[in-house]
């Protein structure tokens, strides 16, 4: 694949996303390390997991801040697309 890393090694790193989901609402370490993630990681199968794993904290600020750069700036339109709509969903609440 393009990225250099294999399918088992994005696997993985999806695997260890989901073992963060329960911390996400209440760590913000946890959170920052999903928000690297989606801002980061050469797989779009791994940044389209870090957006449903924030989706229920996308009121949060720093995460509202992330997935509106995400969505106007991620080379993936489907990415784009995802990142729009868990925005589109969520209050304003700083």
């Amino acid at each position: 694949n393009a990225t250099g890393r294999t399918n088992e090694a994005i696997g993985e790193m999806q695997q260890a996303l989901e073992g963060l989901q329960p911390y996400v609402a209440r760590d913000e370490r946890v959170r920052d390390a999903v928000l690297e993630s989606l801002m980061h990681d050469t797989s779009a199968s791994v940044r389209t997991h870090a957006i449903s794993m924030l989706e229920p904290v996308a009121s949060d600020s720093s995460v509202r801040q992330v997935m509106q750069t995400v969505s106007t700036t991620d080379d993936n339109p489907y990415i784009r697309t995802v990142s729009t709509h868990a925005l589109a969903g969520t209050a304003d609440i700083q």
